[in-house]
């Protein structure tokens, strides 16, 4: 079993994990969900009546890497059927649709579900079949999409529902109600799982610490007082930090997110310290910083002894890697 974490998708452009609002909806986190047993809850809103151009799609979606998908015997004699069980609220009552799609070899598979009462917190269990055409990759990229569909153009709703296997476009979203039609219609997801075989379970409930190691693996984060690592020094002007990974990430970092440079302080081989001008990463994964020039007695001449967070501004003040 494996709980999912929710990103969103709109038209033809992603724009990644981030809370926030765009074009005609906003996405955040909610807590306090009023469902017993889930204290947070993912929430969509509409932001502008939207009309749906045909090429339009907006849905939710979760990405799933190939180690965590082996399970399902893809593309064998013995291949297992998919079921997604959550919990889901609306102010706009009618068809949706969820679907699985195998990013490794281009095929879908939807299942339409319905909210029959507004503002009510529903639980739905869907079960896929299984699929003994091609074979999901064993590796840490991409595999496997779960998606929500929120509103579908014509060009993934104009033919017939996709409930088996196969590649169609026109069959995705068939039926899929327009979430956007109005101001402040609103979406809530929650206690999400997939699962292997035909019956949904009941949530699977881990340790914060084990959560908390799940997620590291996409995105390490540092954050509030303390050494983040050591490194060498590049010049007066230039250092490298190596910051150590308490759990492997995925990949390599491939992306760097700080509170503000000048939250960080550098320590060297004397007692002076420096404050960073920017942090960036480098192409190896390592923190690469830039500092401005200070000539003789320089903390950058020599071995960095430790590279921390200056007074914090907020609770939020830190560095997060991205590994997804």
């Amino acid at each position: 079993m494996r709980s999912i974490f929710l990103i969103v998708k709109k038209t033809t452009k992603s724009f990644g994990n981030k809370e926030g609002c765009r074009c005609c909806y906003c996405c955040r986190q909610c807590e306090n969900s009023a469902l017993a047993g889930f204290y947070n809850s993912l929430l969509v809103t509409s932001s502008a009546a939207t009309t749906v151009a045909s090429g339009d799609y907006y849905f939710l979606i979760q990405r799933i890497e190939g180690y965590n998908v082996a399970d399902f015997n893809l593309g064998t004699a013995n291949a297992k059927p998919f079921t997604v069980s959550f919990w889901v609220r609306s102010t706009t009552t009618g068809t949706y649709i969820a679907e699985l799609y195998d990013n490794d070899n281009t095929r879908q598979v939807s299942q339409a579900y319905t909210i029959n009462a507004a503002n009510t917190w529903e639980k739905k269990a869907l079960t896929f079949p299984a699929d003994t055409t091609g074979a999901f990759d064993n590796d840490n990229a991409l595999s496997l999409y779960a998606v929500w569909w929120l509103a579908a153009g014509s060009t993934y709703s104009s033919g017939t529902l996709q409930t088996s296997w196969g590649n169609t476009t026109a069959n995705r979203a068939v039926g899929q109600t327009n979430l956007l039609a109005t101001v402040g219609n609103d979406f809530f997801l929650t206690g999400v799982q997939l699962e292997v075989g035909k019956f949904a379970t009941e949530f699977e409930r881990r340790p914060y610490g084990q959560e908390l190691a799940l997620c590291q693996r996409y995105l390490p984060a540092i954050n509030g007082a303390g050494v983040i690592g050591a490194g060498f020094c590049g010049g007066t002007t230039q250092g490298f930090i190596e910051v150590i990974h308490f759990v492997t990430p995925r990949v390599a970092p491939t992306g760097i997110t700080i509170s503000a440079a000048n939250t960080f302080t550098i320590y060297g081989n004397s007692a002076a310290s420096v404050t960073p001008t920017s942090i960036t990463l480098n192409a190896g994964g390592i923190i690469y910083f830039l500092c401005k020039d200070i000539s003789k007695g320089s903390p950058l001449a020599g071995v960095l002894s430790s590279f921390v967070p200056g007074p914090l501004k907020s609770l939020i003040d830190g560095i997060a890697l991205s590994c997804k």
